[in-house]
């Protein structure tokens, strides 16, 4: 079984090392992953710890995302 770049069980280290590092191809991919796995992200312990910890970078992606999946709507 081959790991993914970004999932729920690297989010937090990522996330971190775009924020740390500048990264905003890092960043941008954190908030897609949010995106594109919404409904079972949104509800991991990953999640919920992440945001515990982090909480105005995950309000930050959270909005990000929010606008993304809304612009693709339109």
């Amino acid at each position: 079984m081959s790991k993914t770049f970004l999932d729920a069980t690297n989010f937090t280290k990522r996330c971190h090392y775009a924020e740390l590092y500048n990264l905003p191809l890092l960043k941008n991919a954190c908030i897609k992953s949010i995106s594109a796995n919404r409904n079972n992200f949104l509800i991991s312990n990953e999640w919920n710890e992440f945001k515990g910890n982090n909480s105005p970078m995950a309000i930050q992606l959270l909005e990000s995302a929010l606008k993304n999946s809304t612009s693709a709507l339109c």
